[in-house]
């Protein structure tokens, strides 16, 4: 285990090379304090415990898992918290409490319980959860087991009295709260007329057709046509028109996309081609050809391996048949040259043109003497680039080597921290 630590450890060192001190400072710091911190949690959760917290009076009760040991044995046990139960004192102002709460919460809008007119709200229970609370009524038919008043059918001034009781229930102790209530006349305006006709014509009608497998809905209420409808619901046409801005958004990002990686993976083809371009070029005119003739014979060795299918495609190629075919219509070298950096729309490549271009008027000489430095400098620079992808990968490679140390570590600590 030592020797797999040593080997890890130097592994890491050697991976975090190339980060400056600082750097590897902060590191080491983030990873004590990363330790630090889980010895902590350890350290405290093992805490021997002499007393548990119960849930509140109105709150649920709560389940935990408890480790009991002693010198022989150990065990875990699961155990269930019960809720605190009230003291005489604090019952009896919970109930004034709940009492007042209750009474506010019952009207639901109504101005008093002498002049009810619309529904009821009958709570199960207190705000605090402490009195379950469960509700009578003289008259079902006037207010039912949920609150409901049917006044429908009052005329203007026609009221009713009857008996609301609420029943507070707590740990076996039981309180009767009674409330005298008057109901009137709704006060209902055009809405609320509309809605209750309706009621009470789909009421009548689904009490009718309770075997049918639909529900007719009432052509006239009130002597008037009503015509049905089923509400808009809003989420669907937001989520339609994120869809289609999304679409609309999606299209042309994924058209960039592609152009951008296309335009990537030609960089970089004719990045890699370019040693090779160079030292043919450099090969050639150095066994006696012309700029013109080297250009034209790789240009025909690439057409015929293409034509007999033993070629590669390449881009780099094509711009050099294109180039090759401009010099056959008459133009210039340094125009041929010009064209040709432009296709390949590189700062490399314009640089090799303009640097040819020179050359050329200086003579041949000076020209494969260029091309040398040039074929060097390109050798340098594919063996740094090289280098560069190594380091890449070296660092992909730290988040898995991190994460191997703190299993590593764990596996350690672990059982060190069980021995005490």
């Amino acid at each position: 285990m030592k020797k797999y630590l040593f080997f890890s450890f130097e592994l890491i060192k050697k991976k975090l090379s190339f980060l400056n001190r600082d750097e590897k400072r902060k590191i080491i710091y983030v990873s004590l304090a990363t330790l630090f911190f889980l010895g902590l949690l350890f350290f405290i959760d093992g805490m021997a415990v002499r007393e548990l917290d119960r849930p509140a009076s109105g709150e649920d009760e709560k389940t935990i898992n408890l480790n009991i040991k002693n010198k022989e044995s150990s065990t875990v046990q699961e155990i269930t918290l019960n809720p605190r139960i009230l003291t005489d004192g604090e019952y009896d102002l919970a109930l004034k409490q709940a009492e007042k709460e209750v009474g506010e919460i019952v009207l639901n809008g109504n101005e008093s319980f002498d002049n009810i007119r619309t529904d009821l709200k009958f709570p199960s229970s207190d705000s605090d959860g402490i009195f379950a609370i469960d509700w009578t009524c003289d008259d079902y038919d006037l207010i039912d087991c949920d609150g409901l008043v049917h006044n429908e059918n009052f005329m203007e001034g026609e009221e009713k009295s009857l008996n609301i009781n609420a029943v507070f229930s707590y740990q076996g102790r039981i309180n009767l709260i009674n409330y005298e209530v008057k109901v009137k006349a709704r006060n209902l305006g055009n809405d609320e007329r509309l809605i209750s006709n309706f009621r009470k014509e789909f009421e009548k009608t689904d009490r009718q057709t309770a075997y049918d497998e639909k529900i007719l809905l009432p052509e006239n209420l009130d002597g008037k046509q009503v015509v049905y409808s089923k509400p808009r619901e809003i989420e669907r046409y937001i989520i339609v028109l994120l869809m289609g801005v999304s679409i609309c958004i999606f299209i042309p990002y994924s058209r960039f996309a592609k152009i951008k990686a296309k335009s990537d993976k030609e960089k970089k083809e004719l990045e890699n081609e370019y040693y090779e371009m160079v030292m043919k070029l450099t090969l050639l005119m150095g066994a006696g050809m012309t700029f013109r003739k080297a250009w034209d014979k790789i240009s025909n060795q690439y057409k015929k391996g293409l034509e007999i299918g033993q070629g590669k495609k390449s881009l780099l190629l094509d711009y050099m048949v294109e180039a090759n075919n401009g010099m056959k219509s008459g133009m210039s070298e340094s125009e041929v040259l010009q064209d040709f950096a432009d296709s390949c729309k590189s700062r490399r490549y314009s640089k090799f043109c303009s640097t040819l271009i020179q050359g050329m008027k200086k003579g041949s000489c000076e020209l494969i003497l260029i091309l040398k430095n040039e074929a060097a400098q390109a050798m340098r620079d594919r063996e740094n680039m090289a280098i560069k992808l190594g380091s890449v990968a070296d660092t992909k490679m730290i988040i898995p080597m991190m994460i191997m140390l703190l299993v590593v570590m764990v596996i350690v600590m672990i059982p060190a921290f069980m021995s005490f």
